[in-house]
């Protein structure tokens, strides 16, 4: 921290009208903390943003006038103009559990899944045709998964963006997509 001179002071962090430059910000931020009057710290580190984090944004969010709202809109046309915002982030959550559920709770097996060899002379399909079919809508199925949650995992940013793992992510995204296209019809219980 030194004090600032506007004609000799280049690249200093510093707000407005303030006499301190500093390093970088985190310095100016440790400053400023350390200039605080003691009720306002205990104020402010105790008692508002705890309740500020947990409250405002933990359940206010939930049952706030505008929440309604958006339930409103979800319930009557399907999507909240909120989800259009983030169209990308909004169905890697919903398609995630949706898949889930449909990939562990199912009734059949479409057709999509069978090949050749997995139907009789007379064009049934056999037991083991059956199992053949199930094992491959089950991988189909885990494949899709694992591609929205590399996504998931993008939207989070809970990868080393260091080491190329962004690309890695990315394919398993775009084929978790195009195995969505490829066996669009198949999904149902």
């Amino acid at each position: 921290m030194k004090k600032h001179n506007k004609d000799t002071c280049e690249g200093c962090t510093s707000t407005v009208g303030e006499e301190y430059c500093f390093e970088d910000f985190q310095e100016m931020i440790d400053y400023h903390k350390s200039q605080r009057n003691w009720f306002v710290a205990k104020w402010e580190d105790w008692i508002y943003y705890p309740f500020y984090h947990n409250v405002v944004n933990g359940w206010w969010q939930k049952i706030r006038p505008g929440a309604i709202k958006h339930y409103y809109q979800r319930a009557k046309q399907g999507y909240s103009y909120q989800d259009v915002w983030g169209m990308d982030y909004y169905m890697v959550e919903t398609l995630l559990p949706m898949f889930e559920t449909l990939k562990n709770d199912h009734m059949g097996i479409s057709m999509a899944f069978y090949e050749d060899d997995d139907h009789d002379e007379t064009g049934h399909t056999t037991d083991e045709g059956d199992e053949r079919a199930e094992q491959r809508r089950q991988n189909v199925f885990g494949e899709i998964i694992y591609g929205l949650k590399c996504a998931k995992k993008i939207h989070n940013v809970d990868y080393d963006y260091e080491k190329d793992e962004y690309e890695k992510l990315n394919k398993s995204v775009k084929r978790s997509f195009s195995l969505i296209g490829e066996y669009f019809f198949t999904f149902w219980d």
